[in-house]
């Protein structure tokens, strides 16, 4: 363990001091507790949480297989999330029109939601929700169609 003062890792055990060891630097006679955290997990360990979360894996799941808490790997996964949110003045280069079906309710209740993204920049850009109709689409054209694409 390294000497917190002067950096050398060149030390003598020094005792014990609330249940845990303390150390004596030999460079500069510093004396000092050594902090042991359990629960720090190595940056590999949240690397391959992360794939295994971007693979389709719940957060239980990940969680029963490195040996983790879930919460630990939702606080993670939550934390890069945050970190790395695409850039929202970015040009959008190809947006991507897509549709998608649901009952709303019950089955006689049948939707369909048409929205936009953004293929290379991942970000949403607009939805509408209607029925499978060319009004449907171009209520989601004159959403998107000041967008400068390209």
């Amino acid at each position: 363990m390294d000497c917190p003062r002067c950096f050398n890792n060149v030390s003598t055990k020094s005792g014990i001091a609330k249940c845990k060891p303390r150390s004596k630097c030999k460079s500069c006679n510093y004396r000092y507790t050594i902090a042991y955290k359990s629960t720090t997990r190595p940056p590999e360990t949240r690397r391959l949480a992360l794939k295994m979360y971007l693979e389709d894996m719940g957060f239980r799941q990940i969680g029963r297989i490195l040996d983790i808490s879930y919460v630990t790997v939702y606080k993670w996964i939550r934390k890069w999330g945050s970190s790395s949110l695409p850039n929202p003045s970015a040009p959008v280069k190809v947006a991507e029109l897509d549709k998608l079906h649901t009952y709303v309710g019950k089955k006689r209740n049948y939707k369909w939601i048409w929205f936009a993204v953004d293929r290379y920049g991942k970000r949403f850009i607009n939805f509408v929700c209607g029925d499978r109709t060319t009004a449907t689409g171009l209520k989601l054209w004159d959403k998107i169609k000041h967008l400068q694409v390209g």
